[in-house]
């Protein structure tokens, strides 16, 4: 198993900012400290494409074969609404964890 992990900048925020004057008191009603991180993970000897496709995945043709169109293949969909053309946020997370 491989784990990279990758830590990015850091951005400090508070509201109302620091006065210029040192003698000023501060008194910040609200702050914010954000780290960006990133980690990934891989399974070494695995290759990862395919894993990403699908168990339906089909072979590629090898070179110099022509590849078999299927007899029955539908033809392309007609024009959708903008509506339907949006994913269901649902079943994308089903499909992540594979339910």
């Amino acid at each position: 198993m491989l784990r990279m992990i990758a830590y990015g900048s850091e951005l400090n925020l508070a509201h109302p900012p620091r006065p210029t004057d040192p003698k000023i008191a501060w008194e910040p009603q609200w702050a914010v400290k954000l780290r960006v991180k990133s980690v990934a993970n891989a399974m070494l000897g695995m290759d990862m494409g395919s894993m990403q496709r699908g168990a339906g995945r089909q072979a590629r043709p090898q070179q110099g074969q022509p590849q078999a169109q299927p007899q029955d293949a539908a033809p392309p969909p007609a024009e959708q609404k903008p509506e339907e053309k949006l994913p269901d946020p649902v079943n994308i997370l089903k499909g992540i964890f594979g339910r």
